[in-house]
């Protein structure tokens, strides 16, 4: 029990994985702070006692009592996973205009149908919070259409916001998406732009396509008309969700470390929770996002997923060439200037289960594949705008390949 002396229980929830409830959280307020806020989680205890239970969060071990995560900007990995990001929150907050906003509200009014993995909120009425709507393609081509092309959320109408609203509150990222049925199966949509110098959601396309190529494991998507659809990989086709954390979850970091630890750090996590045979995989991704310069490569942007009792890396996602800065990027190890080295990472080969022979041949692999990007990138880009990101190919991992033949 909380200290009725310290804290003031605000609002409360159920919390459930699929559609069992697991736990309760509540948003909490510190008596002695008028405007200090935060989050308090338990499990409960039937859930304690199941065999088959494990801890939803690093940061929440699967134990009786109360934990709590204070201020603001605070709560546990799992439900910053399964909250809105920067594009449902800018949503959320003129949804709920005038109304104190904090970790708590961006949970629960996140789009329920949509949330990412398992976990499901309920009110006190036993009733799922926010269920939202998809959109359905191609019913509402047109309308999907007809609004991806404006630059951000300030030239929506109030219509366009209830769509989007309705639509999906809960896919991650900063740029606009919602969420669409298309042949039985859940998407994402992110939304391109005529207007845009280049279309991110092309060049995503480009690299999903060539990271196929290079046998990784890679969401299934298409594209069309400017829009990149991706299927949802945390939903099976019976209905039930797989619960998901994020690397960033995983690794319980802080908002201001996210691109700090090395992928040598992430590797050894993985292989402390069970999830070696992901490390191979790890291994050829850290390769495939050197050689085309994937900048935006931060550990919201990998995630895991819960299969047949054991966590095990979820497919590829959010990956695309850059030409942006690589100061934020994830190191392979903690070096000398960005380290982004690639003959590091086969320094490292055993740490991801390889060795050096092996990770030589994945390095020499997948160098082959890449350099042929601009033939896979005529699939998605028109001709006179391919070479301005050339230079995201043709980097200086490229040329250190080379002195590996």
């Amino acid at each position: 029990m909380l200290d009725s002396k310290k804290f003031r229980v605000l609002k409360s929830s159920a919390v459930c994985l699929n559609e069992e409830e697991i736990g309760v959280i509540s948003k909490v307020q510190k008596l002695d702070l008028i405007e200090y806020y935060g989050v308090a989680f338990e499990y409960k205890e039937n859930y304690l006692k199941n065999p088959e239970a494990f801890a939803i969060s690093p940061d929440l071990p699967l134990e009786s009592g109360i934990k709590l995560k204070m201020g603001g900007s605070q709560t546990f990995g799992i439900f910053q996973d399964s909250s809105s990001d920067k594009w449902g929150r800018s949503l959320i907050r003129q949804q709920y205009a005038g109304e104190q906003l904090d970790e708590y509200e961006y949970l629960v009014y996140a789009t329920d149908f949509d949330r990412q993995g398992a976990i499901r909120i309920k009110n006190e009425h036993g009733k799922y919070i926010s269920e939202g709507r998809p959109a359905y393609f191609p019913k509402d081509e047109k309308k999907i259409v007809s609004i991806k092309d404006l630059k951000s959320n300030s030239g929506y109408t109030s219509e366009q916001i209830k769509f989007f609203t309705s639509t999906g509150t809960s896919v991650g990222g900063a740029a606009p998406k919602i969420s669409v049925i298309a042949n039985n199966k859940l998407f994402i949509a992110k939304l391109g732009s005529v207007n845009s110098f280049i279309s991110n959601p092309a060049w995503e396309a480009v690299a999903l396509d060539l990271a196929k190529q290079c046998k990784l494991n890679v969401e299934n998507f298409y594209y069309k008309d400017n829009i990149l659809f991706l299927e949802r990989f945390d939903r099976l086709e019976s209905g039930k969700r797989v619960p998901y954390i994020s690397g960033y979850s995983l690794m319980n970091i802080n908002e201001s470390e996210i691109f700090k630890p090395g992928y040598t750090k992430f590797a050894k996590k993985l292989a402390e929770i069970g999830a070696q045979d992901s490390l191979p995989e790890l291994f050829s991704r850290v390769v495939f996002t050197l050689l085309i310069q994937n900048s935006d490569d931060h550990y919201k942007n990998h995630g895991l997923l819960r299969i047949n009792g054991n966590w095990e890396l979820s497919p590829l996602f959010d990956v695309s060439p850059s030409l942006g800065e690589l100061e934020g990027s994830t190191a392979v190890d903690r070096g000398t200037g960005y380290g982004r080295n690639i003959l590091t990472l086969l320094e490292n080969s055993k740490l991801f289960g390889l060795s050096d022979l092996e990770g030589t041949k994945i390095i020499k692999r997948i160098a082959d594949i890449t350099a042929n990007w601009r033939e896979t990138a005529q699939k998605y880009i028109s001709k006179d705008l391919i070479e301005l990101r050339s230079k995201a190919f043709e980097n200086v991992n490229r040329e250190r390949v080379k002195e590996l033949i």
